[in-house]
């Protein structure tokens, strides 16, 4: 993964896509290579491309915890994160793609497998304050990573 990293920032988007690809295929379950190949297809302004990926990491992870789970799954811990990285792409893609309800139902989910989780409960409060306001910014331009500064753009 780090050589995809360098190859996306020397510029090498299309050889690094192809190696994410040829790793996927490999090793389906791969979220961290998922949730790479969805930040590169909304880069290219690919939202439903971006959507597949986030949502087969986000069905990856929830078939893995299995339909009776109701335990808490720290977010920020072993493998986890890739998992609630999947989960908050697919629910920006569904929400840009005017699917809000669909989108919020990912994040409460996120929420109720980790209600300390500050990324999903601030989306959440952004869609709340869409819904109270009737300004809908394209959710795919939200901050999704605690260390921006500021929203991404499309």
């Amino acid at each position: 993964m780090d050589e995809v990293r360098q190859m996306i920032a020397g510029g090498e988007a299309e050889i690094a896509r192809d190696e994410l690809l040829y790793l996927v295929a490999d090793c389906r379950a791969f979220l961290e290579a998922h949730n790479l190949l969805g930040e590169l297809a909304l880069e290219d302004e690919d939202v439903s491309l971006a959507r597949g990926h986030y949502g087969f990491g986000y069905e990856i992870g929830m078939l893995s915890l299995g339909k009776d789970f109701r335990g808490t799954l720290p977010a920020r811990r072993d493998y986890n994160p890739e998992f609630f990285l999947a989960g908050r792409g697919l629910a920006r893609c569904l929400i840009a793609r005017g699917q809000r309800q669909e989108g919020r139902e990912v994040l409460e989910q996120l929420a109720r497998l980790d209600p300390r989780e500050e990324l999903v409960r601030g989306l959440l409060d952004e869609l709340d304050e869409q819904d109270r306001t009737g300004q809908i910014p394209p959710v795919v331009s939200l901050p999704d990573e605690d260390n921006d500064d500021e929203p991404d753009e499309e």
